[in-house]
């Protein structure tokens, strides 16, 4: 499991200034790594928040 607490910034490069956050998890969900799920939401000093769920898994077989 890796948790995120990001800021967001305006631009690339060190220096560009925080205009929101990123809060969420990222989870390997099975010994062999090949199922995950993240849930991030972002919010903005702008505008309301946006989130995205997502889950993944490789086929059996």
């Amino acid at each position: 499991m890796t948790v995120v607490d990001d800021e967001l910034t305006e631009a690339r490069g060190l220096g560009s200034p925080a205009v929101g956050r990123a809060q969420g998890f990222y989870i390997a969900s099975s010994e062999e790594g090949v199922s995950q799920t993240v849930a991030v939401t972002a919010m903005s000093e702008f505008a309301d928040s946006i989130s995205f769920f997502g889950v993944h898994g490789a086929p059996h077989g």
